[in-house]
């Protein structure tokens, strides 16, 4: 099974280069560093959205480059009415020939 262990963080340092934030900047980390690890010695908050080529796990090599992207997730809420045309908007009342979908029990059906 020894090629499914993690490899070994050994004294040797390697340089690789991080691109993120329109910045480049070289960082040296131990050898069998990932690439998450190295993007912290590079100072960087990667937020769970963010994505980074190679992907955070890869271990690195002397003088990979490493690329993070960053995403934001934005939500808009946009209200807009919707006329009716069975309706009249000044009564909100069913016109006087019932479609189907007007329920004579409903509040808004009686005339």
């Amino acid at each position: 099974m020894a090629g499914c262990r993690s490899p070994e963080l050994g004294q040797e340092q390697i340089n690789v280069w991080v691109v993120a934030d329109g910045k480049t900047q070289q960082v040296q980390v131990q050898a069998g560093s990932t690439a998450g690890q190295a993007l912290e010695a590079a100072g960087l908050d990667v937020s769970n959205l963010d994505k980074s080529d190679p992907p955070a796990y890869t271990v690195l090599s002397d003088g990979d480059e490493i690329r993070l992207t960053r995403v934001r997730e934005e939500f808009v809420t946009e209200e807009v009415t919707i006329p009716s045309r069975d309706r009249s908007p000044a009564t909100n009342r069913c016109p006087k020939a019932r479609p189907a979908w007007c329920n004579p029990v409903s509040a808004a059906c009686k005339n």
